[in-house]
């Protein structure tokens, strides 16, 4: 397994983790496992706004605009870390790269960064595309240039996580090394 700590952060017990990464890294599917076993409270940052808002994500765009929306997942996301003691938050693929928000999470949490390779991402992308508003219309061809291009633009803001797990396939164990969590 490849895991690479970016910053000396050691969580001694488990309090506020943050998962980042590009949209198909498994970041609600690892983020409900990792909370389920570490006995925390789950957030999905997406469904939170969902919830807050009435609207999906997709309709959000479309009737309020982007600008709105990275609005409200800023102030929705400070509300989570602000307010909430312990819980393990995964965060859209586009929450790191708007408004200092990386900055905010290392400084309330600890990030992990859930990283895989754009060939990756296409492979497990091309099977969830008609689940996924945003890469829907695209044909395989056009999502690999998709993926590349937005994950080329965002991979800085990742990297700036406390932590980073490179790995096919991500499990809660890989996280739970990587933060250096034991469960009895």
């Amino acid at each position: 397994m490849n895991i690479f700590v970016k910053k000396t952060k050691r969580l001694n017990s488990p309090k506020k983790i943050v998962l980042v990464g590009f949209m198909g890294s498994g970041k609600t599917t690892i983020g409900k496992r990792l909370a389920n076993r570490l006995n925390l409270p789950f957030f999905d940052l997406d469904e939170a706004i969902v919830e807050q808002e009435g609207a999906d994500i997709t309709t959000i765009f479309e009737t309020k605009g982007e600008t709105y929306f990275r609005k409200i997942e800023h102030q929705k996301l400070t509300e989570i870390l602000t307010t909430q003691s312990q819980f393990v938050l995964a965060t859209g693929g586009g929450t790191p790269c708007f408004h200092n928000n990386m900055k905010l999470i290392n400084e309330n949490g600890a990030s992990v960064y859930l990283k895989y390779s754009a060939p990756f991402l296409v492979s497990r992308l091309i099977a969830s595309k008609i689940n996924r508003p945003l890469i829907r219309n695209y044909n395989n061809n056009e999502l690999k240039l998709f993926v590349e291009q937005l994950l080329s633009e965002r991979e800085s803001f990742y990297n700036e996580s406390n932590f980073v797990v490179s790995e096919i396939n991500v499990k809660v164990d890989d996280v739970l090394q990587a933060l250096k969590i034991e469960i009895v």
